[in-house]
């Protein structure tokens, strides 16, 4: 049965749809500066931070074309392109030697990007394993991929520029995808944008294929940075994020909408107590700067917080890897 509609109809956790709610914040816009108020509440039942306002406001104003996933499609020099093209070809330590030598950017990307897809997809990794990233922008990521000889694609609804080379980006909500299979379907900090989860998760659950893996990297509850900086803590980013969900809850939602596991990693952030620092002195993200706005010193410090809060499970940002049965 229903619950009843509680005094304050706005609110429902976007999680795990609860009615009870808990303490209530107001954020303020703080990325480029608009400080417009946005009402966020934490859910009694699972504990996931939910932002009231949805449809009492304009979001696009809140996607200006100078947003970070929307920036301009990097250009590659024609010497990373082919050596990324040849890398297909290279063992891994070749690789890994390339960078100790030569201090190559795009080769350590390279070994980065294939020891995070060899942890999400195991026995699963290839390149010629299907994936899709959603709320991939520009496609940037995508076209790196392209040329390493993987099969990438994107989704991102808002996108209206070109695709990248080489790269297919859908321009449609998830669920509207038509019926395809991916090996690995991730979202890279782009669900906490989506105001119904569950619908985006049950739409990427069914175009896995068996035993495929879905990866939601985003911010997350517990963390240190909000014990300390509360609402100054840059990545409730209102009013992007509809949620920022606790553990315990997503990880309660991927099983309902059928993952037979879900592993949840713990991500560095390097900077998250650096914005947040910036946000508490009243300066928005896009005008912080780190040479003029702090100290040596204190960088190192908060840099240091960072790194002890990943150290102890406290970060502010997870990734949930979640797989297929």
């Amino acid at each position: 049965m229903e619950p009843a509609i509680p005094t304050a109809p706005k609110f429902r956790c976007r999680i795990c749809k609860s009615w009870k709610r808990a303490e209530s914040l107001l954020m303020y816009e703080m990325m480029f500066g608009f400080r417009s108020p946005f009402t966020y509440t934490f859910c009694a039942s699972c504990g996931t931070l939910s932002q009231e306002d949805f449809q009492e406001f304009e979001i696009a104003k809140y996607y200006p074309p100078n947003y970070y996933s929307y920036e301009n499609q990097h250009s590659f020099a024609w010497k990373t392109k082919y050596a990324l093209l040849g890398a297909r070809y290279i063992p891994e330590f070749i690789i890994q030697l390339s960078h100790r030598v030569r201090r190559s950017y795009s080769m350590q990307t390279l070994a980065d990007l294939r020891l995070e897809l060899k942890l999400w997809l195991g026995e699963k990794y290839s390149n010629s394993a299907r994936i899709l990233d959603v709320g991939c922008g520009s496609g940037n990521n995508l076209k790196f991929m392209h040329y390493a000889g993987f099969r990438a694609e994107g989704l991102d609804p808002f996108y209206q520029g070109n695709n990248p080379e080489g790269v297919k980006i859908h321009r449609c909500q998830l669920p509207e995808l038509e019926a395809r299979q991916y090996d690995l379907i991730t979202f890279q900090h782009s669900l906490e944008h989506l105001p119904e989860p569950a619908k985006s998760l049950e739409a990427a659950q069914k175009l896995l294929t068996p035993g495929g893996v879905c990866v939601v990297k985003l911010p997350k509850f517990p963390n240190r940075a909000f014990l300390e900086y509360g609402v100054n803590w840059y990545a409730i980013d209102a009013p992007r994020h509809f949620f920022i969900p606790s553990v315990e809850g997503l990880t309660t939602l991927a099983k309902s909408v059928g993952f037979a596991e879900i592993l949840v990693r713990d991500a560095f952030d390097r900077k998250e107590f650096v914005w947040s620092e910036g946000y508490k002195r009243d300066i928005p993200m896009v005008e912080i700067d780190l040479d003029k706005n702090f100290e040596k010193s204190e960088l190192n410090r908060l840099y240091e917080k960072a790194l002890d809060a990943f150290s102890n499970g406290l970060s502010g940002t997870a990734d949930f890897i979640m797989r297929k049965g």
